[in-house]
């Protein structure tokens, strides 16, 4: 909720025009009102005797002169020529856009089975704008992507694996060493110590194992090898001695089982839960996840130091119940375990299958849940997590318990997530990282020249060549590391991190510095490749807007390779397009290459206060496409800067930003709208779009993986993103049409009104008489002429849906506000005054030398008016209907009645 600035008032483009155009009444009224007074004046001048004023009693009242009644008829005017002010249009116009509201949320089209969700419009003032979008601002993961992530690939130690579903298990003869099998760059190193595995035993002493590949070639193991590694009676080890590199890859598994917020939480079965007279009924994930964070944050110091191993089974948790990620008959309750001592031999098997453990993985990110699941898959299991420790399942030590010594949960200053263990071995902080390349990999320890035997370097390079193909691939990156600390260090750092935890003012950045100290002096471990599927339709969706004239910006925190091949994918980049990427350092830098490419696209320079006056949108160049990080980004917001990218951007049909946070997201999304003065949009689905999506001019939040913070924050919400191409190009189109053509139509009809009124004054000395009856006065606009307005604003249609999902094109018509132009006002103003001057002398010249009475003329004239405005309404109808066709001659049916 710290991206939440609070509520704020949203007011449509179209409804901006329409308050300005009320103002225009507003004059039109004054100037008819003053005019009437000054004829008021001039005829009671033309009176010699105040007595032979005809209707009039002024007697021998000297104050009763003509410019005195000249004033009062002025206000007597405002009260009859009132109507010119469009109040009921303002009602009208609320009722319309609650109507397009329900007919937006009653959609079927637009309504998820899946997950039982339709979409619903949370704010009922800006409809209208869907209709008017010239920039959409798209998160990537969960918004274009499912946010259902699997994990496919993974680097450890250099070598590079694939997950299979159902990968081929092989025998324990032809079991192969993982190390053996890592490919070696340039022959630089020929180790070949075999640490994970035992030597293949042949009856043959011809049997050999298979050659290693050669140099410079990156090759792909399936992932059942590293289970069989954990597996291996000689393998890893908590408890015996092993190789370095053994200990490394029970590293990399227990970053992957350790390094998150993952709870879980295993159902318990029927028999037992109607013993538990305690049990309670399970609460929500989120609320589940916080509940461990607070407890992990309350805790003034780390817990003390613990070298005990649990064979069997440890500790009682906590006594809230934790929540199932499956439905239940009874209550969950959280695992109970009991705590005892490592014994030798062979150890206890996990008590519960992997099946059960992955479905009680309950996590805040996808990304963490598919990690935990994979490790566990491969023999590294999380079965417990408390406030003060970690209970895991390896095959060589079946339960081992780690103390949680300190949690640095991931920001997206730090983009990282580390968790401060005590190594139950040898009693020694160990510090577990995982984190976006750029996060970890400068943070790595630098290689020592003088040791031979260290290949950190040819891991690094090996983790940073997979980790490129991963990225090429669509996959997620994230790269593990781990850090070993001595007791002083420990101390010395402790005594930093709780003098910083107790500071009332600047204690966030203190404790932010206590972080970045230790994470620091890593030791890579290797990275993950994870898969986040692309939506169903995203691809359509997106190119569909592109054809609709709409700019297209993909706001992500991804790597650049990983954004790029999802551009691709989701066709926001095309093959045929010159791709400019902008990496950048500094400010300077970053204006150079801009300035370059300005020129090379024959664009001239605009100051930033001639780019905010001038009218006319840019021809928006479809074979140009824009590039950058978040680094360069935010040297691009600079103000010397932001005028020349704001320049290029524009040119570019679509805009890929990586590794953004989101207070760049929201910087990014506010500089298009207040620099630009174009109409935004802004769709994601987590917490970290809040504030993009309250700075946009419409906001959609998706329902997703991601809890509902996105949704409660925006003005819009959506099950699939594959939806807003509807609810643009249909819903929007349609919304922007009805309510441009009824608010002309209410301008227009009560201009006819008032005018009937005035023309009259032209024959009764503009004494202020009106002609009509004060029953048609009220009735006129209440209920004669009311009901064709609303019926054209909530179901007029003038193209099909079908027709404009299959021709994006004709959104660039309610874009353009070619439904609504200011001079559009002014030329229905021009007809209502001709239309009203046909009503008034058609019948006055009907009732001429006849001994037709006022009220009989007037309702000759408002007769003619109401059949004149009706017929104008059936005019502007696109779409005929039962609805219209009652409401018109509804209309009629009661102005005959009356």
């Amino acid at each position: 909720m710290m991206n939440n600035r609070g509520p704020r008032f949203k007011r449509s483009k179209l409804e901006r025009q329409i308050n300005k155009d009320v103002i225009w009444c507003v004059i039109i009224l004054f100037v008819l009102c003053l005019f009437g007074a000054i004829g008021s004046g001039i005829w009671l001048h033309g009176f010699v005797k105040p007595e032979s004023v005809i209707f009039l009693s002024l007697g021998n009242d000297t104050r009763s002169t003509p410019v005195v009644q000249a004033f009062i008829n002025f206000w007597t005017y405002i009260i009859i020529l009132q109507a010119m002010i469009p109040l009921a249009l303002y009602v009208t116009v609320e009722f319309v856009k609650l109507g397009q509201t329900v007919y937006i949320n009653s959609d079927l089209d637009m309504y998820d089975p899946e997950r039982d969700m339709p979409a619903e419009c949370r704010a009922l003032n800006i409809t209208e704008d869907l209709g008017q979008i010239e920039y959409v601002f798209t998160d990537k993961t969960g918004t274009l992507t499912e946010n259902k992530m699997e994990f496919k690939r993974c680097s450890v130690l250099g070598h590079d694996y694939e997950y299979c579903q159902t990968p081929p298990r092989p025998t324990a003869d032809s079991q192969a060493s993982i190390e053996c099998r890592q490919p070696i760059l340039d022959g630089g190193n020929q180790k070949r110590d075999c640490d994970f595995d035992p030597e293949p035993q042949c009856a043959d002493e011809t049997c050999q194992s298979p050659p290693p590949p050669p140099p410079t070639t990156l090759t792909r193991s399936p992932t059942s090898e590293l289970a069989d590694a954990l597996a291996a009676p000689d393998g890893p080890s908590l408890r015996r001695v092993t190789s370095l590199r053994q200990r490394r890859l029970l590293d990399f598994f227990l970053v992957m089982a350790v390094c998150n917020s993952v709870v879980v939480s295993i159902d318990q079965p029927a028999s037992e839960s109607a013993a538990d007279s305690t049990a309670t009924s399970a609460t929500s994930v989120d609320s589940a996840v916080k509940r461990w964070k607070r407890q992990v944050w309350r805790r003034k110091a780390p817990p003390a130091a613990s070298s005990e191993l649990s064979a069997s089974a440890a500790v009682a948790a906590s006594a809230a119940p934790t929540p199932s990620l499956t439905p239940s008959p009874t209550p969950p309750t959280p695992l109970v375990l009991e705590t005892d001592q490592l014994s030798a031999g062979t150890p206890e098997p996990c008590r519960y299958t992997d099946a059960e453990l992955t479905k009680a993985y309950v996590a805040e990110s996808p990304d963490e849940a598919a990690l935990v699941r994979a490790a566990c898959r491969s023999g590294c299991k999380l079965v417990q997590r408390d406030a003060d420790s970690c209970l895991v399942w390896l095959p060589a030590d079946g339960h081992v318990r780690l103390p949680l010594l300190c949690v640095m949960p991931f920001d997206a200053d730090r983009k990282r997530m580390s968790v401060l263990v005590r190594d139950p071995a040898t009693n020694r902080p160990m510090l577990l990282t995982k984190g976006a390349d750029c996060a970890v990999l400068d943070r790595l320890r630098p290689s020592d020249p003088a040791d031979t035997d260290s290949d950190a370097d040819r891991v690094l390079l090996l983790t940073r060549l997979h980790m490129e193909q991963y990225s090429v691939a669509g996959l997620r990156t994230l790269c593990l590391a781990v850090r070993y600390l001595d007791e002083a260090e420990y101390a010395d750092w402790l005594a930093e991190y709780t003098l910083a935890q107790r500071r009332i003012q600047g204690r966030e950045a203190a404790m932010a510095r206590a972080f970045d100290r230790l994470e620091a002096g890593l030791e890579l471990l290797g990275a993950t490749g994870v898969e986040d599927r692309l939506q169903e339709g995203a691809a359509d969706t997106v190119a569909a807007l592109r054809e609709a004239g709409i700019s297209v910006w993909v706001l992500t925190g991804d790597k650049q390779e990983t954004a790029v091949q999802v551009g691709h994918a989701c066709r926001l980049l095309t093959e045929g397009q010159q791709l400019l990427t902008l990496v950048a350092d500094s400010p300077a830098e970053a204006g150079d290459r801009v300035r370059r490419w300005l020129r090379e696209l024959d664009v001239a320079y605009r100051p930033a206060y001639q780019i905010r006056q001038r009218r006319a949108r840019p021809a928006v160049r479809d074979g140009v496409a824009l590039v950058l990080d978040g680094r360069a980004l935010r040297h691009c917001l600079d103000e010397l800067v932001s005028c020349d990218f704001l320049l290029l951007a524009e040119q570019c049909s679509s805009v890929l930003c990586c590794r953004t946070t989101p207070s760049q997201k929201a910087a990014v999304v506010g500089l298009v709208k207040e620099s630009l003065g174009m109409q935004t949009l802004a769709i994601g689905d987590g917490a970290n779009d809040v504030s993009m999506i309250q700075t946009a001019d419409i906001g959609v939040g998706i329902s997703g993986q991601e809890g509902m913070q996105a949704v409660m924050a925006a003005d819009f919400s959506l099950a699939r993103f594959r939806f807003l191409k509807k609810l643009l190009l249909v819903h929007g189109h349609w919304c922007y049409d009805r309510l441009a053509r009824m608010s002309l139509y209410l301008f227009y009809k009560n201009c006819v009104y008032i005018m009937m009124l005035f023309w009259y004054q032209l024959f009764n000395g503009f004494s202020g008489q009106v002609n009509i009856g004060q029953v048609y006065q009220i009735c006129f606009n209440l209920t004669m002429t009311s009901l064709g307005p609303l019926v054209i604003g909530i179901l007029d249609r003038h193209l099909s849906a079908e027709i404009l999902m299959a021709n994006p094109v004709l959104y660039t018509d309610a874009q353009n506000c070619r439904s609504y132009l200011p001079w559009h006002f002014w030329l229905n103003i021009l007809d209502a005054v001709w239309q009203s001057l046909v009503v008034f002398f058609v019948a006055y010249l009907g009732a001429m030398d006849t001994d037709c009475g006022i009220w009989s003329f007037g309702d000759t004239v408002v007769s003619a008016g109401v059949i004149t405005a009706v017929a104008h309404n059936a005019l502007e109808v696109r779409g005929w209907t039962g609805l219209h066709w009652f409401a018109l001659l509804g209309e009629l049916g009661f102005a005959w009645r009356s």
